[in-house]
């Protein structure tokens, strides 16, 4: 069990790396704590809708499918990963100062363009 919680540590400790680069190269500059801020919303209230699914497939069928259920979805969390690499690439150029002022400038409504 030790050897399989590690290989799983391993791989969402990969996952998280790739997920903090690819943050880092789409945001725009100075926007650090709001764009994690958003990011950890998401997941928080993904996590809180998975806890209570997986409790009601406890409840009402058997904690297996739920172990199940687990294990499919770490899967295929890892088979995006995979399948999705390439097309991630452009997200890890570094954004020049001209793409990042137009991406800001994108961000803001119109009252306040140039």
């Amino acid at each position: 069990m030790a050897i399989l919680g590690a290989a799983i540590g391993l791989v969402s400790g990969a996952g998280q790396v790739f997920y903090f680069e690819v943050l880092e190269a789409v945001r725009p500059k100075g926007s650090q704590a709001s764009s994690l801020g958003w990011i950890w919303t998401v997941e928080g209230t993904f996590m809180a809708f998975g806890s209570a699914l997986g409790g009601w497939i406890c409840q009402h069928y058997s904690p297996r499918y739920a172990l199940g259920l687990t294990t499919s979805m770490t899967l295929v969390g890892l088979l995006v990963i995979f399948i999705g690499w390439q097309r991630f690439q452009p997200a890890n150029k570094i954004p020049t100062v001209e793409e990042d002022l137009n991406a800001q400038l994108d961000s803001t409504s119109d009252q306040f363009r140039h």
